[in-house]
């Protein structure tokens, strides 16, 4: 909560609170055109204009299951000592059916899974299937730890896209750096979600995990799994502390051709996606690529 993070209420029971919704924003409008409003004023995102009446209360949901989690990646705040897990008091399938059954959320919406680990939620299936049945689109960013129904559906329905982290091209390098010995057991769920739909991998390429194994085993899963897109960025406190050495950069240069050799959309495509992706790292690594 804070800026960027603006809270507009809290959920205190089983329902969706949309009326407690509506009037908050209505509260946070009239704030920010008194220049009242600290969280949003300097947003890059805010423009002056006479909006119209949304049918909606939302287009794009998010949700973020943080209670539980199959790994321990080596980069994740979940592994650090201060952090306490906790799951919600209010009966979560429960506020989703109600929001749905009062047509709060636009049927054309998209709704983002993230985390955490979405397979460590026992209502995620439950979930998925509402918003499937209701006609949203699904981005299920997870570990693929486990095969999930929910995902699966999703993807033969053309009502999803899965992106999955898989940060390693051996078993030894992801084990080291997901906390789990899960390499097989990971790559054997993309084939499977594969022959279902839209399936695209992402490489937080560390310090750790971008040796000439690595490359060549990421490589060789890409070729076999053929995903619409990989995404390789680099580890946000790692380059935010610029640890990268010139070693490293090169290392990284040498993933990012590899996997473009093999015809497959890889991001970073261009120079707004590099500086976003590889902040504080992209003027050194673009000449290499």
């Amino acid at each position: 909560v804070g800026r960027g993070s603006v809270e507009l209420v809290r959920i205190e029971n089983d329902r969706f609170p949309a009326e407690e919704i509506r009037a908050a924003r209505h509260r946070v409008h009239a704030e920010i055109a008194s220049d009242s409003n600290a969280d949003c004023i300097e947003c890059s995102y805010l423009k002056p204009g006479v909006w119209p009446e949304r049918p909606y209360i939302a287009n794009k949901l998010t949700l973020n299951p943080w209670t539980n989690c199959n790994l321990k990646c080596g980069y994740c705040f979940t592994i650090l000592p201060e952090f306490t897990n906790k799951r919600v008091s209010y009966d979560l399938v429960a506020v989703i059916e109600d929001m749905l059954a009062g047509r709060h959320f636009d049927p054309d919406g998209n709704v983002t899974w993230g985390g955490g680990d979405i397979s460590a939620l026992p209502e995620f299936n439950r979930i998925a299937e509402l918003f499937e049945t209701y006609g949203a689109r699904q981005m299920f960013k997870t570990s693929a730890f486990k095969y999930l129904k929910g995902v699966a559906s999703a993807l033969q329905r053309r009502k999803g896209v899965l992106e999955v982290s898989v940060d390693a091209g051996t078993r030894e390098t992801y084990a080291a750096y997901k906390g789990r010995d899960a390499f097989d057991r990971v790559v054997e769920n993309l084939l499977r979600y594969r022959e279902n739909g839209d399936v695209r991998l992402k490489y937080i390429a560390d310090l750790s995990n971008v040796s000439d194994a690595d490359i060549d085993g990421f490589v060789g899963l890409v070729e076999r799994v053929k995903p619409k897109r990989v995404i390789i960025t680099s580890e946000f406190s790692a380059a935010q502390g610029d640890r990268y050495d010139a070693a490293a950069v090169s290392r990284v240069a040498n993933l990012i051709r590899a996997v473009r050799q093999t015809g497959v959309v890889v991001n970073p495509s261009n120079d707004e996606h590099g500086e976003a992706l590889f902040p504080n790292l992209w003027a050194r690594l673009a000449p290499q690529l």
